[in-house]
């Protein structure tokens, strides 16, 4: 059981890294995984790029915002969590979401900019 753990994380580890991460489904689900996968492993920009596929696809997903902002407040991008906020305050569907909106003002906090975390 051990060994088929280990050549499952080596597969997977070089899957990954050969992926070119452009994603055609109609399915937000693996993206956000993988987005997930990436996060975790401290790869920021590919997170970006997937997030940014899903919005040109219109395929963004609750799932995907928050992991999304756990992936700005992981890397410290500021920037791109205003121009997340701004998609969800835009969003009818997003912008009273109180889980999007709270996870926002956490980001800000953990980032020590409390005051930016306005509803």
């Amino acid at each position: 059981m051990i060994i088929r753990s280990v050549i499952l994380r080596i597969f997977f580890s070089n899957s990954l890294s050969r992926f070119n991460y452009s994603i055609k489904t109609t399915s937000p689900e693996p993206t956000n995984q993988l987005i997930k996968t990436l996060n975790n492993r401290g790869d920021y920009q590919r997170a970006f790029q997937l997030f940014d596929t899903l919005v040109k696809q219109n395929n963004v997903s609750i799932i995907s915002l928050l992991t999304i902002i756990d992936t700005c407040t992981r890397s410290g991008e500021i920037e791109r969590a205003r121009q997340i906020e701004i998609f969800i305050n835009q969003s009818i569907k997003w912008k009273n979401h109180i889980r999007l909106q709270t996870s926002l003002i956490n980001m800000y906090m953990k980032c020590q900019m409390v005051d930016q975390g306005k509803i």
